[in-house]
């Protein structure tokens, strides 16, 4: 009498037969893929010395090669980002 329907004042032992709306479970929102900023290495570079140490062969040991120049001295941690993650 005071108003409030069943489906409020008792929502669990109504569950969804008292009149309540029936809500459809709604999958969570996916995030989109993380941006890498259009990174990419460059197919191009390759070391000053070796036309075979390319972004693959830094990418191989990161940690030592991506100082490597080319003969621009464009330094591969410059190159070839996905290589270096850089």
């Amino acid at each position: 009498s005071d108003g409030v329907t069943a489906s409020v004042a008792c929502p669990v032992a109504c569950d969804t037969s008292c009149g309540s709306p029936v809500v459809s479970p709604v999958a969570p929102p996916t995030l989109p893929p993380a941006d890498t900023g259009g990174c990419e290495d460059d197919a191009n570079w390759h070391g000053k010395f070796n036309t075979a140490h390319t972004c693959d062969y830094v990418a191989q040991a990161p940690n030592n090669r991506c100082g490597f120049e080319d003969s621009d001295g464009v330094t591969a941690s410059v190159a070839c980002p996905v290589a270096c993650d850089t």
